[in-house]
């Protein structure tokens, strides 16, 4: 749909904003603590940004989500946590983007 050379339209502004929302929405509500271990179906938009833009916007896409949910939760973003979400997004655009 949009690769990584092609500028910024309005249509991908909200297909982004739409997914980093989803994501927020689907770690907060739908995600399951079980002891240390959370389980949640993140991967769904993270993935649909990697598909639809490609492995860079894909990594963009999944740190500004990434980011935007711990200042809503009310803690600062980890760079652990930060580096391992850009490089799931990298992940599936890579293995996924113009399949």
């Amino acid at each position: 749909m949009i690769g990584m050379k092609k500028d910024l339209t309005v249509k991908f502004l909200v297909y982004g904003a739409v997914l980093i929302a989803l994501n927020i929405v689907i770690t907060r509500l739908l995600g399951y603590d079980i002891g240390p271990v959370r389980i949640s179906f993140t991967f769904i938009p993270l993935s649909l940004g990697s598909i639809m833009f490609g492995p860079l916007w894909g990594a963009v896409l999944a740190l500004i989500a990434d980011v935007l949910g711990q200042f809503l939760k009310g803690s600062p973003p980890w760079l652990g946590f930060c580096i391992s979400t850009v490089l799931y997004g990298i992940t599936y655009g890579a293995f996924l983007y113009k399949n």
